[in-house]
């Protein structure tokens, strides 16, 4: 028989993959092998540090660290 499957549900961290992907059985037993590839999710962070008193006042030299939910510094 003919048929289609769609990811509903992408792992934490992965765009979920929106196309239908089709198959077709045409034995009985026969395996259908697929492989679907997910986008790992990925952005960015701009931090700027200024004086308090003049926030067009930049300050270089200022470390920051960035921690996941669970507290890891990553």
């Amino acid at each position: 028989g003919k048929y289609t499957y769609k990811e509903t549900f992408a792992p934490q961290g992965y765009v979920s993959h929106e196309e239908a992907f089709s198959f077709e059985i045409k034995t009985d037993g026969e395996m259908i092998k697929h492989i679907v590839k997910n986008k790992k999710i990925e952005g960015s962070l701009e931090i700027t540090k200024v004086d308090v008193a003049d926030g067009n006042n930049k300050l270089p030299g200022a470390e920051f660290t960035i921690y996941n939910e669970q507290g890891q510094e990553v």
